[in-house]
């Protein structure tokens, strides 16, 4: 993984690698309907430790003197996570191997999801490693937020209600707000 740390943390991987041109209109196609179709990502969410993913084909490169046209399209991936970076990976071809064959079935020596030992030296293969690493939420997974965005609501609607509560009405409710939300908390 381009020489990057494999303990658990911040982790990312960018990837540039070719395609083969008649793969180029066919990822058009999927990057243009990802978003609008929720059938390519029903599981993402499954997998909450993603921070981010992109993909891009890339079609021509900037030169001193403008742009040159690429031999060959090649497609750019990058991607965070917080975690391991094997499980990472394993969890991907489990969870969305459809997804995976969909998008790099057309990259040069892409071995497919499964066996992940292959899919592993492929990733170490083509991974540029990361120059930079950002993340607006460090410490918090996709989980972790989605979980906070399910609270907030009847947490306001708690404060609301019972700000001027007597002590002892503040921690029945608390406790009723405690049990309703515990598998968010």
């Amino acid at each position: 993984m381009g020489g990057a740390d494999r303990s658990v943390g911040e982790r990312a991987v960018t990837a540039v690698m070719p395609i083969w041109r008649i793969w180029s209109p066919w990822l058009r196609v999927v990057f243009f309907l990802g978003p609008r179709v929720k059938l390519l990502a029903r599981n993402l969410p499954k997998l909450g430790f993603i921070h981010e993913g992109h993909w891009t084909v890339i079609r021509r490169w900037p030169t001193a003197d403008g742009w040159e046209k690429a031999r060959r399209p090649e497609l750019l991936f990058a991607t965070n996570w917080h975690g391991f970076w094997r499980p990472y990976i394993e969890d991907f071809a489990r969870v969305m191997p459809w997804q995976w064959r969909g998008i790099w079935t057309g990259a040069k020596d892409f071995p497919g999801p499964i066996p992940v030992s292959d899919l592993f030296d492929w990733i170490e293969a083509i991974d540029a490693g990361a120059d930079h690493y950002y993340s607006a939420h460090a410490d918090t997974s996709v989980r972790e937020v989605q979980a906070a965005l399910r609270v907030a609501p009847a947490y306001a609607e708690l404060v609301e209600l019972h700000a001027s509560a007597e002590p002892a009405a503040f921690v029945a409710a608390w406790r009723q707000f405690l049990r309703d939300h515990q598998q968010d908390l």
